[in-house]
């Protein structure tokens, strides 16, 4: 756009507005120029992470189907013997906690079985005192009701002189 366009327009044209103009056009230039320079590295690095992307994905490719070809051959699979150690001493832990319940389900019925026959023996005690209670008031009560009856004849005869 020459002055004469600009003038026509209605704008007044100046050395300084021109060189006002050409610099902000400069800046502008440099902004593209720079975001231009950011987008490009971007992009080598987005193809390079492709390429990386690529050859991974075929390599994984490849060792699955050398893993699908190869057949299982369990003859060399080879156990550590830190695995086996772990699994040794689990079966041991395991086996003595089975036997220590059955020691302790054991122990705790011959205590219920202990605890019932003493129940049971102080049951039969104090039945027998009961019984032995019971039979020494009849005696009481007996004896009680002779002197009663003594008494009373004594008192009739004495009544009667």
């Amino acid at each position: 756009m020459d002055g004469s366009a600009l003038e026509k327009a209605g704008a007044s044209v100046t050395p300084l507005n021109n060189d006002v103009l050409l610099q902000m056009l400069h800046q502008q230039d440099e902004k593209h120029e720079a975001a231009h320079e950011r987008l490009r590295r971007d992009f080598e690095a987005l193809e390079a992470r492709v390429a990386l992307f690529a050859t991974a994905t075929t390599s994984a490719t490849n060792r699955v189907q050398r893993l699908e070809d190869t057949p299982a051959d369990l003859s060399r699979s080879i156990i550590p013997t830190k695995i086996w150690l772990a699994m040794f001493g689990s079966t041991l832990t395991l086996v003595g906690i089975i036997i220590g319940a059955a020691y302790s389900v054991k122990s705790d019925v011959r205590d219920i079985a202990t605890k019932q026959a003493a129940e049971s023996r102080m049951s039969d005690e104090r039945t027998i005192g009961q019984k032995q209670f019971n039979e020494d008031v009849k005696k009481a009560l007996d004896m009680n009701r002779v002197y009663v009856e003594s008494m009373r004849q004594e008192l009739a005869k004495l009544q009667r002189r």
